[in-house]
């Protein structure tokens, strides 16, 4: 009886094994991840950047707290280089995040090359966590690297971004 059930669970343990990343795989492969993200801005006094973390249990949460917010969004941003193989690979790519405000508030998403922003997209905030999935859709064929950047400016307040992940589908 106990050979049995040994079996079955087993037999159960290796289905969810093989099906687990399929579903996974389904998602499309992640080419840009959450970490070293930087904060960048005008002037260092603009704003702060806190990266609370646990460890490797959670993603980290970038939280910024723009003191001066200057006179646009792009004034301060969270960025991260995008390599060129990343766009190079002619295959769709969607930005993934999770973000919220201390007070409702418009940020743009953009991928900037050394030419021009070739994609933008403007997201509201609220004070609850919202998941946001955008297709990236580049206007101009870029060459060489890019930047990936959240512009966070425009307003005084805190902006904070999780799980971000570019994923190649």
């Amino acid at each position: 009886m106990l050979k049995r059930r040994y079996f079955l669970m087993a037999g159960v343990l290796a289905v969810c094994l093989v099906t687990i990343p399929l579903f996974l795989e389904r998602d499309g492969q992640v080419v840009l991840d959450d970490a070293d993200w930087a904060l960048a801005s005008l002037n260092e006094l603009d704003g702060t950047m806190e990266v609370l973390t646990d460890g490797n249990a959670h993603p980290p949460i970038y939280q910024v707290n723009i003191l001066r917010p200057g006179k646009g969004l792009e004034d301060i941003h969270l960025e991260k280089l995008v390599p060129a193989e990343v766009l190079g690979a002619q295959k769709p790519l969607s930005l993934r995040f999770k973000a919220r405000a201390a007070t409702p508030r418009r940020i743009r998403t953009t991928l900037q090359s050394a030419q021009s922003d070739t994609w933008t997209s403007d997201v509201e905030l609220s004070r609850e966590w919202q998941e946001f999935r955008l297709p990236i859709k580049t206007s101009v064929a870029t060459t060489g690297s890019s930047i990936l950047a959240f512009q966070i400016g425009g307003a005084s307040g805190e902006v904070a971004i999780t799980e971000i992940q570019v994923v190649q589908s």
